[in-house]
């Protein structure tokens, strides 16, 4: 395996989205290949950042309530235009 192909299957890999025989050998060519291992390790620190509670905004109950209103108007609007 090229390290070009091991690289656009990298997040495949890691979503374990392969079927056996690409996962095994896109698995020996990390074991192998020193720099795709290094880009295999930052996409598992990359994706293990932006799961971090941290990224994450908790809206206020006041704009909760503004966007939910908003919806059920243009729900209104949809529907009287559908009929």
């Amino acid at each position: 395996m090229s390290c070009h192909r091991a690289r656009e299957l990298i997040h495949s890999f890691i979503d374990d989205e392969l079927d056996t025989r690409q996962n095994d050998t896109i698995r020996r060519h990390l074991d192998e290949c020193e720099a795709c291992k290094v880009a295999y390790r930052n996409q598992l620190t990359l994706r293990s950042g932006l799961q971090g509670k941290s990224l994450y905004y908790r809206s206020t109950s006041n704009l909760r309530r503004r966007l939910r209103a908003s919806l059920r108007q243009s729900l209104k609007h949809t529907v009287a235009v559908l009929f």
